[in-house]
């Protein structure tokens, strides 16, 4: 019995320290990635699990206000990833990965944006 109470105990520890890896390996969106911008400033756009945030920073470093929006994911068969804004008739945006820590969001009728993982210290 209490050789099965050590294991039960192992397996739930083990769980509780694979879980957010495994939902960061199923939705490789999650965190945080900016877009910098020509002229010093940059786009940074937050994906979690059920909503998008963005703002900007100016070439001071000053924050703007940020925009969050609820959004759904859909994983489609060329491995890219439909993002729909809740309350949105408008065609989803595509995210398609360009290795772990390079995306590549395109925006319907516009061009699209190449983004990079941000570190957040």
């Amino acid at each position: 019995m209490r050789q099965k109470l050590k294991i039960l105990t192992i397996i739930i520890a083990t769980l509780m320290f694979v879980h957010p890896i495994a939902a960061r390996e199923e939705n490789p969106l999650i965190g945080q990635w900016v877009d910098p911008l020509p002229n010093g400033a940059a786009m940074i756009t937050e994906f979690t699990a059920d909503t998008i945030s963005f703002w900007a920073i100016n070439p001071t470093g000053a924050k703007s206000e940020t925009n969050v929006a609820p959004i759904s994911y859909e994983s489609l068969p060329n491995g890219s990833i439909s993002i729909s804004i809740s309350g949105q008739d408008d065609t989803p945006l595509t995210a398609v990965m360009r290795g772990t820590n390079t995306l590549e969001l395109v925006f319907p009728g516009m061009a699209s944006r190449r983004l990079s993982r941000r570190s957040i210290d």
